[in-house]
């Protein structure tokens, strides 16, 4: 196999292993979603709350809504940067050049440096 057989292999790998967290993520942001609009629903129909509590739950409802969501924004982006350390450390062990892999992952120079030296022991 060529580099660019194996790059592209690994690449195919890497997106079949996060589409389906991508999946799940984007699910769980619907199921939020989903609560958020029906609770908006419930405070639309009965109308016996008072303006200003309405106002105050719907914010709290965003608001922890907002907080969910950069919840999960952070975990994608924890995962994502796990797997191009991985692609890192398979590239660096087939003998790709640093700056092949710093294109590949856009992984900085020093943080191949220490890749590499993790990697060896």
């Amino acid at each position: 196999m060529t580099h660019i057989e194996l790059a592209l292999t690994g690449l195919t790998t890497l997106c079949l292993v996060l589409m389906p967290i991508a999946l799940l993520f984007l699910r769980r942001i619907a199921n939020e979603l989903v609560t958020l609009n029906q609770s908006a629903t419930k405070l639309s129909e009965t109308g016996l709350a008072p303006a200003g509590t309405a106002a105050m739950q719907g914010s709290k409802m965003l608001t922890d809504l907002s907080d969910s969501v950069a919840e999960m924004k952070r975990d994608f982006e924890w995962l994502v940067s796990d797997r191009m350390i991985e692609l890192a450390i398979n590239m660096a062990g087939t003998g790709q050049p640093q700056e092949r892999i710093a294109k590949h992952t856009g992984i900085s120079a020093s943080e191949l440096d220490a890749i590499r030296k993790v990697s060896k022991h």
